[in-house]
């Protein structure tokens, strides 16, 4: 029973010094985890600061601008070309004032045969609000004006589409 007692003790001994061994060598190796937690702190904060950004950014960027569908696309089409498309939508719209755009060009791969969209970056919110309301004189043509969505506002238009067709 002795020699058992004894056994046991020192079981014990070697469990408790396993135990303080394995606690230091967790301890060694927290300890600059935890020396690492401002660092992380402040990358988090600069994160959500970028991401912010971004989300202004992507609203801002696509906030003025239209699509313009439907218009043939010639083979060799510069910017030249592009202004009198957009000069030809104001005449089609009927607009009593001129269209004052920044920039327009085709988005998307150039294919045979198709027909791609214009994207008109105007220079006034108001502007895109007034064209959109003027689209009902362009009934009865192949070209269609719609808004221009960031990434994430297209996926919840379609969806808000699907579920609404379902």
């Amino acid at each position: 029973m002795e020699e058992l007692l004894a056994e046991m003790k020192t079981i014990k001994e070697e469990i408790r010094n396993s135990e303080g061994r394995i606690t230091s060598a967790l301890e060694a190796k927290i300890e600059p985890l935890v020396e690492l937690q401002p660092a992380i702190r402040n990358l988090q904060d600069k994160v959500d600061i970028m991401e912010r950004s971004v989300k202004h950014f992507e609203s801002e960027d696509t906030r003025k601008n239209l699509i313009v569908f439907g218009y043939p696309e010639k083979q060799q089409e510069g910017w030249r070309d592009l202004c009198g498309i957009v000069d030809d939508l104001s005449k089609k719209l009927k607009c009593s004032r001129n269209i004052d755009f920044d920039n327009a060009y085709r988005i998307g791969k150039k294919v045979n045969g198709r027909r791609r969209p214009i994207l008109v970056k105007l220079l006034r919110t108001m502007d895109k609000y007034y064209i959109l309301g003027l689209t009902r004189n362009l009934r009865g043509t192949s070209i269609t004006v719609d808004e221009d969505f960031s990434p994430k506002e297209r996926i919840v238009k379609k969806l808000a589409e699907e579920s609404f067709r379902a």
